[in-house]
Parts: C-alpha cells; sequence; structure tokens
C-alpha cells in the first residue's frame, strides 16, 4: 500500500506522537524569567507533580497551563508550618514564588498553599 500527500505525514505524526509517554503534556510552557523581575509570584491549582524532573504542572487562576520548575531546598508553606513539596496533591491551589534561574528560566523558592482539594 503506498501512501501519498497529507495522509503519510498524518501517519508520520501519529505515529511519533503515540511514542511519547506524556502526550498532554505537549505545549505546556516553562515560565520565562527574561521579561520579568527577578523575583515574582503565580498562583493557581495543581494538576500534576513530576519529582523525576522536579517539576509542577499549574493551572494559573488566569486559565493557562504552566510548568514550574522546584529544586530540592524549594518548600512548601502550609499553615506555617514547612513541607517537601511531595505534601502537594491534584487540585490543590497555590501561591508560588519563583526566582530567575540558568538559562533565563523561573523555579519556585516558596510555594504557599492556599487550599486543598
Amino acid at each position: 500500500m503506498i501512501i501519498g500527500g497529507k495522509r503519510w505525514i498524518f501517519v508520520v505524526l501519529a505515529l511519533s506522537v503515540s511514542g511519547c509517554e506524556s502526550v498532554a503534556l505537549i505545549g505546556r510552557p516553562t515560565l520565562e524569567a527574561s521579561d520579568r523581575s527577578d523575583s515574582f509570584a503565580v498562583v493557581g491549582a495543581v494538576e500534576d507533580i513530576d519529582p523525576e524532573h522536579q517539576e509542577i504542572y499549574l493551572r494559573t487562576t488566569q486559565g493557562q497551563n504552566q510548568v514550574i520548575s522546584y529544586s530540592d531546598s524549594t518548600r512548601v508553606l502550609d499553615q506555617n508550618r514547612e513541607y517537601p513539596v511531595s505534601h502537594l496533591r491534584s487540585g490543590d491551589t497555590i501561591e508560588t514564588q519563583l526566582a530567575r534561574i540558568s538559562g533565563g528560566r523561573a523555579a519556585a523558592q516558596v510555594i504557599r498553599l492556599r487550599s486543598t482539594r
């Protein structure tokens, strides 16, 4: 069977996407700090957390999907108590204080838990 033109492109695209583990994460921008001040805050709901890549997938209050990077030193504050990022759950509303890191990206320094799901 010979596949031509647009069908061939569709087949190649479909096969390349089907091999991805996190297809739902395609197109989620990381927060860039290049056009912002050295420190800024973002508020939104946690959609998922990827501890392997140290990323939090957030839906902001403006309805945008963002990827928030964090480090081992990032802490979560919940009712004046300090927790590791693993304390967060999908659906939690957070306020994230971010700071510029290498490459112009922004990473969470402090995360305040506003409400839990």
